[in-house]
This record gives C-alpha cells, structure tokens and sequence, in this order.
C-alpha cells in the first residue's frame, strides 16, 4: 500500500520530486473522475505517490480539489508533504531584533511551516480576515502538522546541530551526471543546478523594480552579512498562504508581522492544510518583492525535494503502519 503522499503545484516541482525516488513504480489504476498527474515509487522502504495540481489549477481551490481526489484513489495514504517554492521574509525581526548570520533567509535556503513556539499555527490564510478602519486583519489560523512530523522535523533539527550529514547532500540526485545517465534531454541537466550568489540579490523593502529593467543593476540593495557557505539553510516558522501572490516589499513586512512572525508566501497549503495536517516544505525561490528573480524556480525546488527526502530518511516505514 502507499503511505506517503508527496504534493507539488508545479511541474518543476514534481520533476525534482521524481529525481529523489530510490526506485519508480508501474502505474496502478487510479479513479476514472481522477485529474492528477501522478508518478508512483518508493524512497527509504515508504511507497510514495507524488501528484502534481493540473496545470493552469494552482492556488488554493486547485490544491483543495487534487487532495480531494487524491484521498479517494489512495486511502490507505497516512502522511502527506506539501513540496515546492515559495517567497522568503529576508529577515524577520518578529522575535529577535539581532540575528545569527544563517538565521537571515537566502535564495534556495528551506522553509518548513513547523513553529517552534507554542501557540502559533504553521500556516495563516493571510487574504482572509477583517478589513476595519486599521486596514485589513489576518484571522484565519490553520492548525500544525501531525505530531509524527513535527518529531522528525525535531530529530533532523537536532542532528543538524550535531553535525550529521545535512539534507543538502540529497542535491545530488539531481547532478547534471546522474541525470545524463539516466537519459535526460542536454538542455534540461543542468536545470537543478545552484544558479550562483551573485544572482541571490536583496533589495530595500520600499525599493520598486523599473519594469523595463531584467536585472536589478540600479535597484538599491539592503544590508545583509554574508553566508560563509552557498549550501542551503532549513528555517523552521509559520507560512503565509493565500491565493494573492505577494510581490511587494513592503506589504510582505506587513503581513508577515500580522501573521505572527511568517517567514515565508505561498499560495497552495492553505487549501490542503485542515484535511491533511500536511508538512509544508518550501523552497525559496525569491523574496516576495517586486524582485522576482526566475533564475532561482528550478533550484529552490531541488532544495524543498531534498529536504523531503530527509524527512523519509529519518521516518521509520512501520510507525506509519
């Protein structure tokens, strides 16, 4: 039976997914009325399904409705991970007005919706609320992971800190090598690759992008200390999720300190959130800002992958029996 339902929005998303399986499955039949895209496999002794929304679906009502028809083909599924890209919070000052150098977020640096302070939830709908005299209020709060995640994300947190090997390692199922071995088209086996710091460009929250301008050459850059490493970082903290794709400075300041300190923008989760207590992985393709730097969509998917293939590693098959 298959256990583990690995979710994606879009099709890079699902293509770095299929790249972290140990082995493919043949395809069994699923519903007739069934929509998804799914590819069938196995990573750590755990049978995985990886669905992809049908494109041209995305946003919440999209991600609602592939779960939905993904509960009724597969009821014997008892986790899902809900694996893609998303819109970091540079810094968030929410909690801490100093931060630690790998504690500021980067282009293709991880973000898991899994709070480490009680009370808050690991996702917030941020376009649904009140709108008053103050302006628009956040109130819709969506509940955490299933506990059995939230102890792996612990563990991978710990062992982080204690030196074992990182999630990042897993990167390497994604090497233009491997992917050449196994018959990749030429110009597609380089897509995962780290695109390079120089293109990771952060720029002042209020500083607006020239629309005839592709690379920020003249936009005025913000204060951040340099990371000594180009590997990625796993933050852990609440995630913004609503059908409005933020691409604005400011307005992401905003609604991130509404939403509790959220360290990440995306679109999908909140939709999928209540019925499956999923672990919402995301990797961070940009900065939420007028920015947007689409050189960073392919890596910041392999990222997210990778660290859902170390949450399958450090899940043990029979505690989902």
């Amino acid at each position: 039976d298959y256990t583990v339902g690995w979710l994606c929005a879009l099709s890079e998303e699902a293509s770095a997914a299929r790249w972290m399986l140990d082995e493919r499955h043949d395809f069994p039949k699923s519903r007739p009325t069934d929509t998804n895209s799914y590819t069938y496999g196995e990573i750590n002794g755990h049978n995985v399904v990886i669905a992809q929304i049908p494109s041209g679906q995305t946003g919440k009502t999209g991600a609602a409705r592939m779960t939905m028809q993904f509960s009724q083909s597969f009821r014997s599924i008892r986790i899902f991970l809900f694996v893609g890209i998303g819109g970091g919070v540079p810094r968030n000052p929410y909690f801490k007005s100093e931060l630690k150098d790998n504690e500021y977020i980067h282009l293709g640096d991880v973000v898991i919706a899994s709070p480490t302070w009680a009370g808050v939830p690991a996702i917030f709908e941020y376009d649904r609320g009140r709108s008053t005299t103050d302006g628009h209020v956040t109130t819709s709060l969506i509940d955490q992971p299933i506990p059995e995640l939230v102890a792996v994300v612990d563990t991978i947190e710990r062992n982080d800190e204690d030196g074992e090997p990182p999630f990042h390692r897993h990167l390497a199922m994604l090497a233009p090598e491997r992917l050449e071995e196994n018959g990749v088209k030429p110009d597609l086996r380089n897509r995962f690759e780290y695109p390079g710091s120089e293109y990771d460009i952060l720029c002042t929250p209020e500083s607006v992008h020239p629309k005839n301008e592709k690379i920020c050459t003249n936009c005025p850059r913000a204060f951040r200390p340099e990371r000594n490493s180009d590997k990625p970082v796993f933050h852990r903290g609440p995630i913004a999720s609503g059908d409005l794709v933020i691409q604005n400075g400011k307005e992401r300041d905003r609604l991130s300190a509404q939403c509790h300190g959220a360290i990440c923008f995306e679109t999908e989760a909140a939709g999928v959130m209540i019925d499956t207590h999923c672990l919402v992985i995301r990797g961070i393709s940009d900065y939420a800002d007028s920015h947007k730097p689409y050189k960073w969509h392919n890596y910041a998917a392999a990222t997210a992958a990778a660290f859902a293939r170390q949450v399958l590693e450090e899940l043990v098959p029979r505690n989902l029996e």
